[in-house]
């Protein structure tokens, strides 16, 4: 604004000092914008990104040996915070101590990924198992070879 004042009284052109007024108040207006844009998506929960999901998607699938699929997954994002909750489905005869390590595997490598991650995995038995049903958004389940 003083520029604009100043550039105007140098040169006596008395329009250069609401015009860059004008343009003062815009870039106000546009910083404002973002400042709000962002505060309520810091407030809002909001899935992750398809990238940061396909990433998600390959660190499971990269992770998760000794299951035979997983599903249902499902992520937010709240503030810096990341849920994520998934169906891990292991051959039904596999022991808890089993599917535990796998569980807490996969958790480490998605912990390692995304921070502070507040991972819900529910294990399921194989005859839970989707086979080619399109139970994760954006294409069928995350499978592995045993």
């Amino acid at each position: 604004a003083l520029v604009g004042l100043g550039a105007a009284w140098a040169t006596g052109w008395w329009v250069l000092d609401p015009l860059f007024a004008i343009l003062v108040a815009l870039n106000i207006l546009r910083i404002g914008v973002g400042i709000v844009g962002s505060s309520v998506a810091g407030l809002m929960d909001a899935a992750l990104p398809p990238e940061e999901r396909q990433h998600l998607e390959t660190l499971l699938q990269d992770n998760m040996q000794g299951a035979i699929e997983a599903h249902d997954l499902r992520t937010r994002r709240a503030s810096d915070r990341v849920f994520i909750e998934f169906h891990l489905v292991v051959p039904g005869g596999m022991s808890v101590r089993a599917s535990h390590d796998i569980c807490d595997r996969l958790e480490g490598a998605i912990q390692g990924e995304f921070g502070n991650a507040l991972v819900t995995i529910h294990v399921e038995p194989e005859d839970e198992a989707h086979g080619d049903m399109d139970s994760v958004a954006g294409g069928g389940p995350i499978t592995t070879n045993r």
